[in-house]
Formats: structure tokens, C-alpha cells, sequence
């Protein structure tokens, strides 16, 4: 089995919020989303943040359309520098901690131009750091990669393709010195898609020898790094997508099995090592068949991370979603959006709580929206 990078959720609706927080109606940013900065659903496609739509304190990313049909990175509204490349995608963002009130936003590039003449090529992993710049972290000897995560001290993780097709978890430290990341015993390929701050602990996915699809976390232990697959018992199958990048507060995703019906339900995995078990809770708010966390932060004075992601209705429907580690804390972002709105998605949280998403507007357009936390 080979992880695709496939199908992406296209069809959201909202409803009623709850009451752990309060935020205010959403606010369109005025910049168009390209189906490639929309999440895809939970488990189909399982890279998640082809594109990317996300926050930190300082402000927000997403990848869009230019006039000719490619898609462009995009920071507070401004394009950014790609170099000599024809397309590329923002797909997370941190506060970089030597540019303080500056985000690092990791991503890709693509489409190699000498002289305005752009040769077609897969994506290569890239940086636009605000100390160092543009930087392509494509790692020699393979012929496509991303990244996908970050931290505030220049450390990236991601994927990169082989000639066979098979990907592997990467990790770029301090910018540039990229190494991989071991596959847990009996998995096939691997991506890394989260980094805490300090760089010690990773989230991601990988192929087990069933062709199964489950969630890697890599953390330290008694004999140094090592890849855990944390799949839940009784689950099918499983990923993680994110983890907070500032302080460490466990891995964000979602699973399936036979006890969901199959749907793939959110999921938060806590901290552990080998003096603490791991935690395992199922945030699926009541009444949906299926949800999933995209992005977490620890935010303000609160122990628990705040998660950010989907949840389906019964009927097909999407609903942006927010939960504080628990099924019942969630919140649906819905309701508060503003007037020529039917369906929206949270991509993104910063360390205060506010919310970055998308939201479908009535004629079929996708738009970057923010929910700002009161």
C-alpha cells in the first residue's frame, strides 16, 4: 500500500457552539483557499496539509490560486518569496524564537523556471524563515518531499518520496541538517507531520505490515529517540497530524475500528515515556459520526492544549470544531459564521486561542476565516 496524496473534503456545514469558550463571529480575511489548503477527510489521502491553512500569534498562512490555476503560499495576506519555483503551498506556521513577533512557515515548492521557462516537477520541501530567509530543504537522492511541522528553534519534520514511492519521516534540524526518523519494527514507510519545542518528540503516521494505516509517536525513552506505534487496542487504523510546537502537550489525530463504525473519530494521545502510560481519548462530540483534530496549541495559562479541527453529522455535513481534551468540552465554530456562509473547517489555533480556518461561501468559493476567542 502506498500513501496517496488524495481526496479532499469539499462538503461542510455548521451548527450550534457550546459553551467552554466564547468567540466572536468569524471574520473573513479576504484572501481565496485552494482545495490544496483545505484538510482532507480523516483517512482518505492520509497526508494531511497537501496545503495548508494555519496561525500563530503573529498572524496567518494559506495556500491559494493564482490566476493561472497554481497554487501560491501565502502570509497575512502576502504572497510569499519562492525563489526560482512555479507553485508552492504554506502548510503551518510558528513564532520563530531569534525573530521574536516573526512566524517560520514550512511548506513546499515546485516547477523549477530558468528564464521564465518552468520545467513541471513534484514538490520539494521548503522553509521561509524569518532569520534565514528561503530555504529548499529537499534532501538529496529522492524525488519528492514536504514539511509538514515545525517548532520556534529551526527544527521541521515531513516526508520524503523515494524512486519506489515509499515515504519516509524526516526531520530537518537547525534548518538545514536533515535526518530520517525510524520506522516503528515491521512498518513500511512513514511521514512525520508534528515537532515539539524541544525538538524530543514527533508525531506522525506510518504503514504497518498489514498495509494498515496507523499513528507513530516518537519520543524519548530509557535508550534515546524511539518510534511508538500508538494505535489505539481494537483500532484499525490511525494518524497523527499535530502536536503543539511550544510546549509539549501529546499528539493530535484521529483513528477508526470497529467501535465507530468505521468513521474515523478525533483523537488526543497525552505525554509518556517510560515512567508514564499513555493516555488515550476519543473527542468525538455526541451526535457526529466521525471527526478529527488538525492543530493543537497550549494556550494562556491552561494545562490542557487546546485541538482544532472537524466533526461530520450523521446527514454528511461538516462542522468546524474546538475541543479542550475532552469529547464534551467541544465547540462547534459554526454558528458564528458571518452572513453568505454555509460550511466551514478549523486548520489552525495560535497560543491565545483564536481560531484559523476556511468557510465555503454561497457561490462555491472557499475563503480564509478566523474565529477570534473573547
Amino acid at each position: 500500500m502506498k500513501i496517496t496524496l488524495a481526496a479532499f473534503a469539499a462538503a461542510y456545514l455548521c451548527a450550534t457552539p457550546l459553551a467552554w469558550a466564547g468567540y466572536t463571529q468569524g471574520v473573513d480575511e479576504g484572501t481565496g483557499i485552494s482545495q490544496n489548503g483545505i484538510v482532507p477527510v480523516p483517512g482518505e489521502g492520509v497526508a494531511p496539509f497537501w496545503g495548508g491553512n494555519s496561525r500563530n500569534a503573529d498572524g496567518a498562512i494559506a495556500t491559494v490560486y493564482d490566476i493561472n490555476g497554481r497554487t501560491q503560499p501565502y502570509y497575512n495576506g502576502g504572497e510569499l518569496f519562492m525563489s526560482n519555483y512555479e507553485y508552492g503551498g504554506a502548510v503551518n506556521i510558528v513564532e520563530d524564537s531569534s525573530e521574536p513577533g516573526f512566524g517560520d512557515v514550512v511548506g513546499y515548492v515546485g516547477g523549477v523556471c530558468v528564464e521564465s521557462v518552468c520545467n513541471s516537477s513534484p514538490p520539494q520541501a521548503a522553509v521561509w524563515s524569518a532569520y534565514l530567509g528561503f530555504i529548499n530543504l529537499h534532501p538529496a537522492g529522492y524525488v519528492a518531499s514536504m514539511a509538514q511541522g515545525l517548532d520556534g528553534n529551526g527544527d521541521y519534520v515531513g516526508w520524503a518520496q523515494d524512486n519506489g514511492g515509499l515515504l519516509h519521516a524526516m526531520v530537518w534540524y537547525e534548518n538545514v541538517d536533515v535526518t530520517e526518523l525510524a520506522k516503528p519494527a515491521g512498518f513500511t514507510q512513514a511521514v512525520a507531520t508534528g515537532v515539539s519545542n524541544p525538538a524530543s518528540n514527533f508525531g506522525g503516521y506510518g504503514v504497518a505490515a498489514n498495509g494498515a494505516t496507523h499513528p507513530i509517536a516518537w519520543s524519548d525513552g530509557s535508550n534515546g529517540l524511539a518510534a511508538n506505534d500508538v494505535l489505539p487496542a481494537k483500532a484499525t487504523s490511525g494518524v497523527i497530524v499535530t502536536t503543539d510546537p511550544n510546549v509539549f502537550g501529546g499528539w493530535g489525530g484521529s483513528y477508526t475500528s470497529k467501535k465507530t463504525a468505521g468513521q474515523y473519530h478525533a483523537m488526543w494521545w497525552s505525554w509518556f515515556n517510560q515512567y508514564n502510560p499513555l493516555k488515550e481519548v476519543d473527542l468525538n462530540p455526541a451526535g457526529f459520526t466521525a471527526s478529527s483534530v488538525y492543530a493543537m496549541r497550549t494556550v494562556g495559562k491552561s494545562k490542557k492544549p487546546t485541538e482544532v479541527g472537524l466533526a461530520v453529522a450523521p446527514s454528511g455535513v461538516w462542522h468546524a470544531m474546538v475541543w479542550q481534551s475532552s469529547a464534551k468540552s467541544a465547540v462547534d465554530l459554526g454558528a458564528l459564521l458571518p452572513a453568505g456562509f454555509t460550511q466551514c473547517v478549523a486548520t489552525g489555533v495560535d497560543e491565545s486561542g483564536n481560531v484559523q480556518g476556511a468557510a465555503l461561501d454561497t457561490s462555491g468559493i472557499w475563503h480564509q476565516m478566523a474565529w477570534w476567542k473573547q
